[in-house]
Parts: C-alpha cells; sequence; structure tokens
C-alpha cells in the first residue's frame, strides 16, 4: 500500500512539475504543498505521502484509495491555476 500511495504522490509532483511547480530538492512535501497553494487534494496526497513514508504502522486499500483521490484532486487543482 506504500508504494500506491507514493506513486499517487509522485503522479501529483508530475503534474504540477507540467505547470512550472518544480519540488526543490531542499524542500519538504510539507513546504512544497504550501508554496503549490495548498487546497484539500494537495493537502490530502501530501499527508497521505509523509504518513507513508515515515510511519511505520500497517497502511491498506483505504488509505491507498483516499491517496489517490487526494492526488486526482491535487492535480486538477495545480491544472486550474
Amino acid at each position: 500500500m506504500r508504494a500506491r500511495i507514493a506513486d499517487a504522490y509522485r503522479r501529483f509532483l508530475s503534474a504540477a512539475r507540467s505547470r512550472g511547480w518544480v519540488k526543490q530538492a531542499t524542500e519538504t512535501p510539507h513546504e512544497y504543498s504550501l508554496r503549490v497553494g495548498g487546497g484539500s487534494g494537495v493537502e490530502g496526497v501530501t499527508a497521505a505521502y509523509e504518513e507513508a513514508r515515515f510511519s511505520s504502522h500497517r497502511l491498506g486499500d483505504r488509505e491507498a484509495e483516499a491517496a489517490e483521490l487526494a492526488a486526482r484532486a491535487a492535480i486538477e487543482q495545480v491544472a486550474d491555476q
């Protein structure tokens, strides 16, 4: 499930990069989300990625599906900017 969540976050990063929002190597995911402009999708996919990357508890289909949904919303948000 962590891989699905990370893939969702990478899809968001790719879409944002194509719109000019390049994540700097020194930026944390949270800092990047603030610079991009937040929004529920951006915040959701970022929080899901941070949880998948930095926690050790079990993540299931529900968390992966929520991350994928948030990524789709985040991609729409950056497309509208």
